[in-house]
């Protein structure tokens, strides 16, 4: 296993040592300070020609240095590769708008009721976040400062989507940090309410402070998810705490990162009201720091996913928190009364880097199951112990993915089990030695897809921490983005080459260290065809100088079928999130679950979408709303978008 430096047409290869090193750490290395992110990962980086001296003096433990090829000569371009049903890249289609500084956040979802996805990618402070109107035909015009979302002097992360106020309109949820901000500039989560159209016919959005909606929160995030908790209509905000100026992941403990929980208590003159629940038990799993000296002392991790879901379908939201190091996966199941019991902590208390979630059914059971992402089987293990960043090594530690498999008792992590066909073009490397799903690499956003309207649910994840440390030098972990294609037996096929879905430019030969730093990820849309498209975004906080965000357009042409599924709620929310869906075909039954903030740091347009293959028509589609009511049509048509009224 190893970290590779990228130097031109060279890499130097260090594989790490598992054991402390305490030549090593004699040796005086410029400290991180606080404010940086993931800085424990930066050991490798902040001493830079320290780490190059001491890989060529043989200080380091564990193995010889390595000088191999970058890129090989023969390393094929994207394109070589791609196959009849790859992906078609759009990008250019977003102008130089399309350039994200920062992080990267995405809204992808229906923000002037027009019928078409449209796309809203957070910036940093001093570069306006990005609205991109769609036409219906994924041609992209900027409106952001028009709809008033610019948020010119704010370091915007992540979104969430919900119609808060029950109007029709979605609204949007913005969380924000607070690096490089002005000292008196606000932060934390800020709430857009949707104003429809002005007069001109132009769509805008109003801020509400404080005062208005009583969403006084104040706390740095990276996630936020919206639900339905209590199912009394009205749409409750759960926040996750991840304030980057405090987290330093070469200590042995950083400062607690307590998550939030707002219940919504009713909508005023078309404002919705909200109140802090303060004792609701969603705050996150307490861990022990990482040294003798701080091993008894405890604090939360930092959250970097939130993902609402039904976990045991008793008609109640329940939330997945996902931590950041030395943090696990947090399942608080729903009692129905705004608290939270928190379950399966042998399976999902595992120190990891937990940043991405996706729930589908994939194994056709009739069960929401559950993939998240992790820092993957190529991850250097830390050449220093007694720090937050070595907790994977830790007996509870892991550097695998998960795939939740729902078996409606509880769920089982089966990545190991899962076999894998693997890529001829670029095979995992494999370096910590995975088996099946958990032998790929490092991921954020991800996404389950049924590309080809198979009634397969196919999986996508994107990301990775690129350090730039000089132009044409470069430290990352093989996050180049994988792209299984579901076998329906429960194995999967690498087809990332064949799909086009590396996330890397077209001028870039297919190689690890060539991609760009994904984040947020969506699958949706965006041409009216019934196939799903991909929308990347990409970063510069700790990515690469160039961030694009990325449009990928799939071709469809399989002549398979679809449906997707809209809702009107009255007793419950006005877009049914929560809501199960159920689509029976023939002898084959399909579920799906109406979400609205998924994979990471991103908000969705809440539907249920269903590939059905050669029907062309749905015997009996079923909607369990969250009010507890049930709506159910036979003879349903394929191949629309239909809107169900909750009756």
């Amino acid at each position: 296993m190893g970290t590779r430096i990228y130097m031109g047409d060279l890499q130097i290869e260090r594989r790490l040592a598992t054991v402390g090193m305490p030549r090593a750490r004699a040796t005086p290395l410029t400290p991180v300070p606080s404010a940086g992110f993931r800085d424990g990962l930066r050991l490798c980086i902040r001493g830079l020609f320290v780490l190059l001296a001491l890989v060529a003096t043989g200080m380091l433990m564990g193995g010889g240095c390595e000088l191999t090829p970058g890129p090989p000569a023969d390393a094929p371009f994207p394109g070589d590769v791609a196959g009849p049903d790859a992906f078609i890249d759009v990008s250019d289609r977003l102008g130089a708008a399309g350039q994200v500084v920062g992080w990267g956040g995405l809204a992808a979802f229906d923000f002037d009721n027009d019928g078409d996805i449209d796309l809203y990618v957070t910036n940093r402070r001093f570069t306006a976040n990005r609205l991109f109107q769609n036409d219906g035909q994924a041609n992209f015009t900027e409106v952001a400062d028009r709809a008033g979302l610019a948020m010119l002097d704010h370091d915007a992360v992540a979104c969430g989507v919900g119609d808060f106020n029950n109007d029709g309109w979605l609204d949007l949820l913005v969380a924000r940090q607070r690096l490089g901000i002005a000292p008196d500039a606000p932060f934390g989560t800020v709430m857009f309410l949707n104003n429809g159209p002005d007069g001109g016919g132009n769509v805008t959005f109003r801020e509400l402070s404080p005062a208005e909606n009583g969403l006084a929160t104040e706390v740095a995030c990276m996630a936020v998810g919206v639900g339905d908790l209590n199912n009394d209509g009205l749409l409750d905000i759960v926040l996750g705490r991840y304030d980057l100026t405090e987290i330093s992941l070469q200590r042995p403990i950083y400062p607690s990162q307590p998550n939030e929980l707002w219940r919504c208590t009713g909508i005023t003159g078309g404002v919705p009201q909200y109140e802090r629940v303060a004792n609701g038990g969603i705050e996150g799993t307490l861990q022990n720091g990482q040294s003798p000296l701080t091993g008894g002392e405890t604090f939360i991790p930092a959250t970097f996913v939130l993902y609402l879901s039904d976990v045991d379908r008793d008609g109640l939201l329940d939330i997945f928190d996902l931590h950041e190091v030395p943090g696990g996966i947090d399942y608080f199941h729903n009692n129905g009364d705004m608290t939270f019991t928190r379950l399966q902590m042998d399976l999902l208390n595992k120190h990891g880097g937990w940043m991405g979630m996706t729930g589908g059914d994939y194994n056709c059971d009739g069960r929401i199951d559950y993939f998240a992402t992790n820092v993957g089987a190529d991850f250097p293990m830390p050449i220093l112990s007694n720090r937050v960043v070595a907790s994977h090594q830790l007996p509870r530690g892991t550097f695998f993915h998960m795939l939740l498999a729902n078996d409606g008792a509880g769920l089982r992590d089966v990545a190991a089990d899962t076999a894998v066909g693997a890529s001829a073009v670029l095979p995992p490397v494999n370096a910590i030695a995975g088996t099946g799903l958990q032998g790929t690499e490092f991921g954020f956003g991800t996404a389950w897809i049924d590309t080809d309207n198979r009634g397969l649910l196919d999986l996508y994840w994107i990301g990775d921490i690129v350090q730039q440390l000089i132009p044409g030098v470069r430290v990352d972990w093989h996050g180049i983005g994988r792209f299984l294609e579901n076998n329906g037996d429960g194995s999967f096929t690498d087809r990332t080459a064949e799909r086009r879905l590396f996330d890397l430019r077209a001028d870039r030969q297919i190689a690890f260290g060539q991609n760009d730093a994904g984040h947020a990820l969506a699958a949706c849309d965006l041409n009216g065809d019934g196939y799903r498209d991909l929308v990347v975004t990409n970063g510069t906080l700790a990515g690469t100088p160039e961030a694009p965000v990325r449009v990928f357009l799939n071709p469809g042409g399989k002549g398979n079928h679809w449906l997707t599924v809209r809702l009107v709620g009255t007793a419950s929310n006005r877009f049914g999130i929560g809501a199960h869906v159920t689509a029976i075909v023939g002898t084959k039954t399909f579920v799906g679950e109406v979400v609205s903030t998924t994979s990471a740091f991103t908000g969705v347009q809440p539907e249920a979408h269903f590939g059905i293959g050669a029907a062309t028509t749905i015997d009996r589609l079923e909607v369990r709303w969250p009010s507890g009511t049930e709506t159910v049509l036979t003879g349903v048509a394929a191949d629309q978008v239909l809107t169900v009224n909750e009756s």
